[in-house]
């Protein structure tokens, strides 16, 4: 993702032909790609009569500019800084309540508003650099020592 948390949607992806004729329409709101996209998937398994699930979101983040490796490989695209990327994560765990007049106030529900999300593990804290310089939330030299960290990293240690 490179939007911030009230950029949802909801899309269906049907590769080389594929058909889906039992696809049941979501009702309004419900998403399947955003910080909310686990409402589609409930909305779903409430449909094969699974109910009342805890939501533990996982791998879940946006990647940033800067890396400690210019070639890393998990770029590709334009990707916002990692202040601003240390925001979006604040937003998505507790919503704007008016700190950030920049950005939308609204069109998500943040994470610890959401009784039954239980837990959330935002990638990639330390992965390879060549690979995920521009996940990781530390930044890491090519032998894996610890330079420093990138915001996200320092806004989340500040929410305990």
């Amino acid at each position: 993702m490179t939007e911030g948390p009230w950029q949802q949607l909801f899309k269906i992806d049907l590769l080389n032909g594929a058909k889906n004729p039992n696809h049941i329409k979501p009702p309004p709101g419900v998403h399947n790609r955003g910080v909310n996209g686990y409402e589609w998937e409930l909305f779903k398994l409430k449909s094969y009569g699974v109910r009342d699930l805890p939501v533990m979101i996982t791998e879940t983040g946006w990647r940033h500019r800067e890396s400690t490796d210019p070639n890393a490989t998990d770029n590709g695209r334009p990707l916002p800084d990692a202040s601003t990327v240390a925001q979006f994560i604040d937003l998505a765990f507790n919503g704007d309540r008016g700190r950030y007049p920049q950005w939308p106030a609204s069109g998500w529900t943040p994470w610890q508003d959401d009784a039954r999300v239980i837990a959330v593990t935002p990638f990639a804290l330390d992965g390879s650099p060549q690979e995920w310089g521009h996940t990781n939330w530390l930044q890491l030299d090519h032998k894996g020592y610890v330079l420093g960290v990138y915001p996200m990293f320092e806004m989340l240690r500040g929410n305990r």
